[in-house]
């Protein structure tokens, strides 16, 4: 195609900023699925790369914030038997205190040019998240609140599901049946299987165990990833017993 191999000039890059940004993002939750590190490193090094040299560009500062704050968790995202543990869940004494104060410092930054978007949403959820260390609770209703945030900026179809999740953890199963079924008018939904993981556990918690067990074998033939498959079927003999 005779495309040649040149720097952009100035007035090129911001254009292209979301796609870098989605295409680090992208490399790092692959890198985290897979329980590969190498993967993930070279994201979290792209974006600080990006903070450099973009400096004033708040997605930036946002996407490095939210690596910061996801790698922090790492030590404590797998259970012994390799299986994914939710950030609720997990053991806030295993968190890495340095990350965590790197992303919090740099979605401060971010916050300060008033331009929000979609990765210092998500980084601010993680803060949430992080919250916990002091709490000792969740803030789900503020999780909604800050997904419902993400779903204008970006409405993918993981954004609902995690959103409609947040909403059974604040309001109860009923309502966060309610909001998942925003997930059916969505193409390509039957085949996302953290939709089933979800719909599975909100009617466990609606009391419809058989039902439930039903999703969930729908999730688990959906899912490739060993450490989800664990953790699924982790719930499955939980549910059974």
């Amino acid at each position: 195609a005779k495309i040649p191999f040149v720097l952009p000039a100035e007035s090129e890059l911001a254009p292209r900023m979301d796609a870098v940004l989605e295409a680090v993002y992208g490399a790092y939750a692959l890198g985290w699925m897979e329980s590969g590190h190498d993967l993930s490193e070279e994201a979290h090094f792209l974006a600080s790369l990006l903070v450099r040299h973009r400096p004033h560009e708040p997605e930036a500062l946002g996407l490095y914030a939210l690596l910061c704050l996801a790698r922090a968790r790492e030590p404590a995202r797998f259970n012994e038997a390799g299986a994914v543990v939710p950030p609720e869940e997990q053991d806030t004494l295993r968190w890495d205190e340095t990350l965590l104060r790197a992303g919090t410092a740099a979605l401060d930054q971010a916050s300060t040019f008033e331009r929000p978007g979609r990765f210092q949403l998500e980084a601010a959820i993680q803060v949430v998240h992080a919250d916990r260390r002091n709490t000792k609770i969740t803030d789900w209703k503020g999780i909604v609140q800050l997904y419902q945030g993400v779903l204008h900026f970006r409405p993918s179809l993981g954004a609902v599901v995690a959103h409609a999740t947040a909403v059974g953890r604040a309001f109860g199963p009923q309502a966060g049946l309610r909001a998942l079924e925003e997930v059916t008018k969505i193409e390509n939904a039957q085949r996302f299987a953290p939709y089933w993981a979800a719909l599975a556990h909100l009617t466990q918690e609606s009391g419809n165990t058989e039902e439930a067990l039903s999703h969930l074998d729908r999730a688990l033939s959906l899912t490739t990833q060993s450490s989800l498959r664990n953790a699924l079927e982790g719930y499955r003999a939980s549910w059974l017993s």
